[in-house]
């Protein structure tokens, strides 16, 4: 028998002329004897077959269960909003959100690029060089810095050869883990992720390292697995069923 992929019967309910979906979970890793169901001839009411990434892509409209009947869909409340209470603390540390480009340049240097928000919202955009190898934070997004802040940061990252003309890089007195920026006078809170990141760096470069060294190895073997071992596409069954149903009376309170 061929193995493939099922997804979950949906059922959609159709409600003045428009479709509602109300889905099950999806588990396209389960296979059409481990999910336990399988149609009866008389039950499927349509099946479309499309043929993609060598494939099978099936998509079949069931008959309505008598035993498991679609409930009208009813619109949920609003939830109120709960009082502030004068007990509750007014202190929370700072969160930050930052959107990062790096270039890894020959030494290593990193430059990095990123805007900021102002507290008017105006969007400024700031740069500079590190003497970290960027590569090494890579598997980090969020972390907690030594003031209690909250930051998560999204990086884009490459790696070149050799510096671009256009930019020059400053000269670093050391290896201790600095920044030097493009612009002068760049508020404290625009610099606030970098300077902790930096910070995190410095406590231990040892462990963000060798952290990047066993990214790089695993990321070969999983290669090398695939190149070996290349997976094999599965037929998908996806199975729904549509139930037509009035709307629900309004409320007194919807009707205002």
């Amino acid at each position: 028998m061929k193995e493939c992929h099922v997804i979950h019967v949906l059922s959609l309910v159709l409600l003045s002329a428009s479709v509602c979906p109300v889905f099950a979970q999806q588990q396209p890793s389960l296979t059409e004897a481990e999910t336990g169901f399988k149609p009866k001839p008389a039950e499927v009411l349509k099946t479309t077959v499309t043929r993609q990434g060598g494939r099978d892509i099936i998509v079949q409209r069931l008959a309505l269960d008598p035993d498991n009947p679609v409930k009208p869909v009813v619109p949920a409340k609003p939830l109120a909003t709960p009082p502030v209470s004068d007990s509750q603390p007014s202190f929370a540390p700072p969160s930050y959100l930052l959107l990062l480009s790096a270039t890894v340049c020959p030494g290593p240097r990193t430059h990095l690029r990123w805007t900021h928000h102002n507290a008017d919202g105006v969007a400024q955009e700031y740069s500079g060089w590190s003497n970290i190898d960027f590569n090494h934070l890579c598997g980090i997004s969020t972390f907690v810095s030594t003031d209690g802040g909250q930051h998560s940061f999204v990086m884009g990252i490459g790696n070149l050869e050799q510096v671009p003309e256009n930019l020059t890089i400053p000269t670093f007195e050391n290896e201790v883990p600095t920044f030097v920026p493009d612009q002068a006078n760049i508020p404290a809170e625009a610099l606030a992720t970098i300077d902790s990141l930096h910070r995190l760096y410095a406590a231990d470069p040892g462990k963000f390292a060798a952290a990047h060294a066993q990214r790089e190895l695993d990321a070969k073997a999983k290669a090398a697995e695939l190149l070996a071992n290349p997976p094999q596409p599965k037929d998908l069954i996806i199975r729904y069923r549509i139930a037509e149903t009035p709307l629900p009376a309004p409320t007194e309170e919807g009707a205002q």
